[in-house]
């Protein structure tokens, strides 16, 4: 990733294993940490049915009813990882069926929790998949504070049609920008076998010149839009998934191999990456001199850790010199700091029994102290 310039992924579509989110925070990459519901949207493959009728997601009688277990796994993922400095928004779903009936009543909830559950209040969202309904239409536009979006226009749709594509994309996307809201591409991505080329104008499909003008063209239609606040492409390294039609051993999309040798796109994308102007001094400044005046988006993100101590200076001694040690401090970025303030609550126990005033550990509890680490991380346009 730091050879590539990137400076985020997703947990797509499970949490991430604790080994890697504290890598995370030592690296200084941005993660959206996403929970495990993936395929709640019973239109995939062609829809569900039941005795020969068409049944809706939501349907109250025949559709899913994973709320309760969903909203389990959401209270298990952030009391596990809301205090990783690294975490920024959360995942709700990836790809759910959230514009039919039902589906505000079942994700409205999810997200009132996800909220209540987190003490930094970070943003929640739900990846949005490609529909084709109307954006007023998907819960989405309603619940999401940054909206996540899947989308294919030069593949699953439109394939090798890139210009036809391109245009239907910026309508589409002109739409979710009238909202208000941050917009970023959470999956975009075409398959392609490594070694097939094609110098034509107009690349066949699979070849890695055809990667390369498909991201070409879509991320044209991103960079024409000042809303849109970030870029995950689909995917990173090709992978292995049940054979099919469309999956020639694994999908094919990474910008690396199983392997991880890398594609053309791999090469593009480490260009375009490094070219983001870095942020110094007030002013931006090209890698190698120059500075640029193009518009550059931040999302501020503070992380609360507890030290359970008495003695707040010594913490607050050994926080700032870890904070020395952190790459990002090293790095000289001026949007990092460190703020202390004192924690003052009774605080409750893992199963809900608060510990009574008079005991000994309360007052360990009392006098902890909280070092809020505030990171601006720089999100890729």
């Amino acid at each position: 990733m730091h050879w590539q310039g990137a400076n985020s992924f997703r947990t797509s579509h499970y949490p991430y294993s604790e080994e890697m989110m504290r890598l995370c925070d030592a690296e200084g990459i941005v993660v959206i940490d996403e929970t495990t519901a993936v395929g709640i949207n019973a239109s995939f493959g062609g829809g569900a049915n039941f005795s020969g009728q068409g049944v809706s997601t939501h349907d109250p009688v025949n559709g899913i009813k994973t709320q309760e277990h969903h909203k389990d796994v959401i209270r298990d993922l952030i009391a596990r990882d809301k205090n990783h400095a690294c975490v920024v928004m959360w995942s709700i779903a990836n790809e759910p069926d959230s514009t039919s009936e039902g589906a505000y009543e079942y994700f409205k909830p999810l997200f009132d929790l996800a909220h209540e559950l987190d003490p930094q209040n970070r943003p929640c969202t739900l990846v949005d998949v490609q529909s084709g309904k109307p954006v007023d239409q998907d819960v989405a536009s309603k619940l999401s504070d940054v909206i996540c979006l899947n989308r294919y226009y030069g593949w699953y749709t439109m394939g090798n049609e890139l210009d036809r594509a391109s245009q239907a994309f910026a309508t589409e996307l002109e739409e979710w920008g009238k909202l208000g809201k941050p917009v970023m591409m959470t999956e975009y991505g075409a398959d392609t076998v490594i070694g097939l080329h094609d110098t034509s104008s107009n690349p066949s499909l699979c070849t890695e010149e055809h990667q390369v003008k498909y991201y070409e063209e879509n991320n044209a239609v991103l960079d024409a839009h000042d809303f849109v606040c970030g870029e995950q492409v689909w995917n990173f390294a090709d992978f292995i998934t049940v054979p099919g039609l469309l999956r020639v051993q694994g999908n094919k999309k990474g910008l690396f191999t199983r392997d991880r040798k890398p594609k053309l796109a791999a090469h593009y994308f480490r260009q375009r990456w490094h070219e983001v102007p870095d942020f110094k001094d007030g002013k931006y400044r090209i890698p190698g001199g120059g500075e640029h005046s193009a518009r550059r988006r931040f999302l501020l993100h503070a992380t609360v850790i507890i030290v359970n101590s008495v003695d707040e200076e010594d913490d607050l001694g050994d926080c700032r010199r870890a904070f020395r040690r952190s790459k990002a401090s090293q790095a000289g970025h001026p949007g990092l700091g460190l703020r202390l303030h004192r924690k003052r609550h009774n605080r409750a126990q893992p199963d809900g029994v608060r510990i009574p005033q008079d005991h000994p550990n309360n007052q360990l509890i009392r006098n902890s102290v909280c070092f809020t680490l505030f990171h601006i991380h720089s999100v890729i346009h």
